[in-house]
């Protein structure tokens, strides 16, 4: 790798985070699946972990809305940021306050594919067996 492409890619830690990305996980920390949708393109495609592909954003909508069903409070803590041209990657620490009370926290990279100042496609690759087994 020459040194532009590493420039390219070298980290923004804490606060040099954008405050678009401070502001998109605020509105997931809210449980307000209409707050995350603005962020996203008509078509984007969600995948959490290796779950299947949800398209559209009233699909993800709904499929939010069953997951925040199972939840009281989800707290992210933003750790990294990358971005290659139209590509970001979000290193987090995301704590699930499950239906009982107990918090989990699981460690994610959430991957942007970009359309402009819209994301295309949210993948989050995270193991969420540690919810499951709840």
């Amino acid at each position: 790798m020459n040194e532009s492409s590493k420039k390219e890619i070298e980290p923004q830690i804490e606060n040099d985070i954008p405050d678009w990305i401070v502001a998109l996980f605020r509105d997931i920390d809210s449980m307000d699946a209409d707050a995350f949708v603005k962020y996203l393109i008509d078509d984007a495609v969600f995948v959490y972990g290796s779950g299947s592909p949800v398209t559209g954003k009233e699909n993800i909508k709904d499929f939010l809305g069953v997951f925040y069903g199972n939840l009281t409070g989800i707290l992210h803590r933003i750790t990294r940021v990358w971005e290659t041209g139209e590509t970001m990657f979000v290193q987090t620490r995301c704590t699930y306050t499950m239906k009982d009370g107990r918090e989990i926290t699981i460690p994610a990279i959430n991957l942007f594919y970009m359309e402009g100042d819209l994301i295309k496609d949210y993948l989050i690759y995270a193991d969420p067996t540690p919810m499951l087994a709840a």
